[in-house]
């Protein structure tokens, strides 16, 4: 989806932290509300006068974070829009070993883009073999209502971000919180009861535990 611009005008700034430092910087003006900031600073200005920023981050919340990674992902305009893969490969910047990495990026793109991969047409199912006709079930876990609250809000992101979905099936898995390192929690997924279940596969599902 192109970004529409109303245009773009040169300006000068001076950054709180370095009020002696005045640089020159070139603001494109958006026609459409996209972002909740006021103004965003891309890499090419950093690079441009030679800024390096130390990123220190505080305890807040994940979803305020996703949706912060979310706008970020608009910030790489272009006045106009490629409409083939190739022009958009050719706009492809990242931001260390820039010429390697780069290069890396764009080859993945690119055989993925011309591959010959045949369409899904049944929503990924996949099928299972069981080893017998037995009940599946187990009791589900108790939480703490402070992790309820956790969980809620991871899946209530994940949901509203299309990554999960609704659905009503016979077989599920255990979800079980695991805390990071910086006290937030992540949620993952332990395959292992279904799994139980089912005849040895060639690939089966991984762990929690890797």
């Amino acid at each position: 989806m192109p970004i529409r611009l109303h245009g773009s005008i040169q300006a000068t700034i001076c950054l709180e932290s370095l009020k002696e430092i005045k640089a020159s910087i070139n603001l494109r003006v958006l026609k459409d509300d996209l972002l909740s900031a006021d103004i965003i600073i891309g890499r090419d200005f950093l690079e441009d006068n030679n800024i390096t920023v130390l990123y220190k981050p505080v305890p807040f919340q994940t979803l305020n974070r996703l949706q912060l990674f979310a706008e970020v992902a608009w910030t790489d305009l272009t006045d106009t829009a490629s409409n083939s893969i190739e022009g958009q490969l050719n706009d492809i910047q990242t931001d260390f070993d820039k010429k390697k990495t780069t290069q890396r990026l764009v080859d993945t793109i690119r055989e993925i883009e011309y591959s010959d991969v045949p369409e899904i047409k049944d929503d990924y199912r996949v099928k299972i073999t069981l080893k017998d006709t037995s009940t599946y079930a187990y009791a589900p876990r108790k939480f703490a209502w402070k992790e309820r609250l956790q969980i809620r809000e991871i899946t209530d992101d994940l949901l509203a971000r299309g990554i999960i979905k609704y659905s009503n099936s016979l077989y599920c898995a255990r979800v079980i919180p695991v805390k990071k390192k910086n006290g937030t929690m992540r949620l993952c997924v332990d395959p292992s009861s279904p799994q139980s279940k089912s005849g040895k596969a060639k690939t089966p599902f991984p762990t929690h535990r890797g």
